[in-house]
């Protein structure tokens, strides 16, 4: 996903001409599927630390989420 400010940049470029919301709802399928791979690690069964390290993960993809909706709701209001 972002590695650095450039990236940062770009996504809030195409997020702001996505007029559409095809682009917003493929990033949001993208964090949604690295999402579930975490939350299938933790079902499957993790140690004490992973645990708490991996539902932070989840918890960072979520707010992601809610970065990436609120953003282009900004920019496209219905």
């Amino acid at each position: 996903m972002i590695q650095d400010i450039g990236e940062i940049e770009d996504l809030s470029e195409r997020l702001t001409q996505d007029s559409s919301g095809e682009f917003k709802r493929d990033y949001l399928d993208g964090l949604s599927s690295m999402k579930a791979q975490i939350q299938g690690a933790v079902n499957r069964g993790v140690s004490p630390e992973e645990f708490t390290g991996a539902n932070e993960v989840i918890k960072a993809f979520e707010q992601a989420q809610k970065v990436i909706e609120s953003f282009w709701l900004m920019h496209h209001p219905s």
